[in-house]
Parts: C-alpha cells; sequence; structure tokens
C-alpha cells in the first residue's frame, strides 16, 4: 500500500471531497492528475507546481506523482480524509492546509471601478493589483487584480509589468512568464 501525504486543499476540492464520494481518474498529465467526482473536477498536483481553486497539491516530485500509476479510468473513493485508488495508493488530506479560493480577473483598466465595487458587493476583498502595458511610454492596457473571500481590507499595488523594453523586445520578466528563459 503507497499512502502519500496532500500539503494543500483548496476550499473548493474539500467541498467535493467528503467522505463517502467516488469517482475515477479522468486524466494523468506529468505534473498533475485530474479526478472526476459528481459535481465536477478536482486536481492533484505535484510539489512545486502552480496552484488553482481546483487544486489538492501532493508533497511528491512530478516523477514521484508519475511513478504512481494512476490512469484514467481508475476508481477512486474518499473514505474519512483518505482519497483511496483502485491500485492502492492513498492520498492523505487529514493534516493538509486549507487554502480559500482566488479570484484573479484580467480586465482593461477603465473598468476598476467598476469591478472593485462588483468585488465588494460579492464579499471578495482586492488585494494585489497590477496593470500591464506594452512598454513605457504606452498608457495600460490590462489590469490584474487578486481577490479573496472574506479577506480583510488592505490592497497592494505592483509595479507594472512592461511586455517589451525601449528596443521592442521582450522584456526578461514576460520571457520567464511565457516559459521562454531557462532558469
Amino acid at each position: 500500500m503507497n499512502v502519500c501525504e496532500i500539503t494543500r486543499l483548496s476550499q473548493y476540492a474539500a467541498r467535493r471531497l467528503q467522505p463517502g464520494t467516488t469517482g475515477t481518474v479522468h486524466s494523468a498529465y506529468e505534473k498533475s492528475v485530474n479526478l472526476r467526482v459528481p459535481d465536477g473536477l478536482v486536481c492533484v498536483q505535484a510539489a512545486g507546481t502552480a496552484q488553482s481553486p481546483l487544486t489538492l497539491a501532493a508533497w511528491l516530485s512530478p516523477a514521484a506523482l508519475a511513478a504512481l500509476a494512476l490512469e484514467p479510468g481508475m476508481d477512486m473513493t474518499v473514505r474519512g480524509s483518505m482519497l483511496c485508488f483502485g491500485n492502492g495508493v492513498q492520498l492523505s488530506f487529514a493534516r493538509a492546509e486549507r487554502t480559500a479560493h482566488t479570484l484573479r480577473p484580467l480586465l482593461q483598466p477603465e473598468r476598476l471601478a467598476e469591478l472593485l465595487e462588483t468585488l465588494r458587493r460579492s464579499g471578495l476583498e482586492p488585494k494585489r493589483l497590477r496593470l500591464v502595458q506594452h512598454d513605457a511610454a504606452s498608457a495600460p492596457s490590462l489590469l490584474l487584480l487578486e481577490s479573496r473571500r472574506g479577506g480583510r481590507p488592505g490592497l497592494a499595488v505592483e509595479p507594472t509589468l512592461l511586455l517589451r523594453d525601449a528596443d521592442g523586445r521582450e522584456t526578461g520578466e514576460t520571457r520567464r512568464i511565457y516559459f521562454r528563459d531557462k532558469e
């Protein structure tokens, strides 16, 4: 029997993984495994990968996650705080940190006031704001805003993201975001 620890569990995933829930492995990739449960999908992800509201973060490298041999169509059942798979693999989320849902809309800057008002009315507190500009001479063309349900007041405004430098080439940050630079 192979038992592995889940380190983080989103609220979305926690609501869908109640004891007795059954499902199947929907798809398996290099760094993640998607599980189909009655009212949606949840995703088991390797350590160090980007997290989403569907995520259960495992304390496993991508190679170790692949070695669990979770394949599409394989049955899965939730027993207590364990995901139990047909091949004997068990993933425990008993001690997993619960993470709140985070909303990150991408919008035009001229809609910022409307967005902030709508988020607050919906119980979402804006937390981080970043404007995106094509280059230093142009006006912002996009805003990135992170909000948290039930968060405390306080908004951090981050430096503007410039997509191109003065010579018209992608900035180093843009290349890193799109994985064009190997680190």
